[in-house]
């Protein structure tokens, strides 16, 4: 079995700089367009089943990278909860203010736990849930449409890293796979079809 990761095209909140997490923020032009242009990738592959995560950003990448699928939304490969900053604008990481340095740490380790939100162990969950329900079907191959953040943790947990010891690009739209022989997962592929030149965040 392999499974499509497919981050979302850009949000309103990646082209004005802010964090986005679970807040619903919608595709911007830029990001549609993104959708479209992995429609051609996608379309050579017999998808069994399509998954999105219930954030309207994910499901709009979707409807227009696979316009026949009828996906299952969930709540499972939706971002990691980023709570009281939602929305905010990025900061400057050159700010030494405690607030700042506070938050930076615990991004590091995607661990945003003090601030309302979810940390990595919070996102393994949830990943390991929907790992394990699709183990027990006769797919070939599925798609999921979802997040940088979760696919981040997605990698750590498959590669057995600690987060904090790499860091990882992932731009939108871009496409990485997984793959299951019956009894283990192993990374396939990462970002295949992203455009490698523009911004990650």
């Amino acid at each position: 079995m392999k499974v499509f990761f497919i981050r979302h095209g850009e949000s309103v909140n990646n082209l004005t700089k802010r964090y986005s997490g679970q807040c619903d923020t919608p595709l911007t032009d830029k990001g549609r367009e993104q959708a479209k242009a992995i429609r051609p990738i996608l379309a050579d592959i017999d998808f069994d089943v399509v998954y999105s995560s219930d954030l309207s950003r994910a499901r709009e990448t979707c409807s227009l990278a696979l316009p026949n699928a009828e996906p299952i939304i969930t709540k499972k490969i939706r971002e990691i909860a980023l709570g009281e900053y939602e929305s905010r604008p990025y900061f400057n990481e050159a700010d030494d203010s405690e607030e700042v340095q506070n938050y930076l740490k615990n991004r590091a380790v995607f661990n945003f736990s003090p601030f309302g939100g979810e940390n990595a162990e919070d996102v393994k969950i949830r990943i390991t849930e929907f790992l394990k329900e699709l183990e027990g079907k006769p797919y070939k191959n599925v798609a999921a449409f979802c997040h940088a953040g979760f696919m981040s943790i997605v990698l750590s947990k498959i590669l057995g890293a600690d987060i904090d010891r790499f860091s990882v690009l992932c731009p939108n739209c871009s496409i990485s796979v997984l793959d299951y022989d019956g009894e283990k997962w192993r990374l396939a592929c990462w970002n295949y079809g992203a455009r490698l030149g523009e911004s990650s965040e």
